[in-house]
């Protein structure tokens, strides 16, 4: 399991995939992020190339535009692929049909939304929210699971040492009564 949510550990950049089909959008969301400096931003213009570059690397956040290639559908269904493959990405949905988002399957698989035509000042703000509350969730689970190889190696010694024990116990033919 690798817990960090850094790029490398020189550039400390968190890494954000724009999923957008419109290349003016998504140049202008691009370079609306990278003012801070704080963020690596990769651009995905359909869902398949978003499949791809979703499964070559590790993304801290994913903004989706709903209405990818003109159907809603294809971006409920890209939230939900998402989600499935990691629990801990954030995932906002970029939307001008604020009904969508009363979908169950939207609900499920969704952390936020953004409605667009969004402010310039909103979306910086929004990522240092996001941002947080990612990497929040990041180092919780980097925590539980380091703590569940320190259980499982314990449970390992002691059920070690219980088939010593048993294998003691059989040798000198010694029962346990109580």
């Amino acid at each position: 399991m690798e817990c960090s949510i850094y790029n490398d550990a020189s550039q400390e950049k968190f890494k954000i995939l724009v999923v957008e089909d419109n290349s003016g959008s998504s140049e202008s969301i691009k370079e609306l992020i990278e003012e801070s400096e704080l963020y690596e931003v990769t651009i995905a213009n359909n869902a398949t190339q978003a499949r791809i570059l979703f499964g070559t690397d590790q993304y801290l956040i994913i903004l989706l535009d709903l209405g990818l290639n003109g159907s809603i559908e294809t971006g409920i269904e890209l939230c939900q692929e998402f989600r499935k493959k990691d629990d801990n990405l954030y995932i906002v949905v970029m939307t001008a049909h604020c009904s969508a988002l009363f979908d169950n399957r939207l609900v499920e698989s969704a952390d936020d939304f953004v409605r667009k035509p969004f402010d310039a000042d909103y979306l910086p703000f929004k990522l240092l929210f996001w941002s947080a509350r990612s990497k929040r969730r990041m180092r919780l689970k980097c925590y539980i699971e380091s703590r569940l190889v320190d259980y499982e190696k314990k449970l390992n010694k002691i059920r070690q040492l219980d088939e010593q024990l048993d294998k003691l116990m059989k040798k000198t033919n010694w029962v346990f009564s109580g």
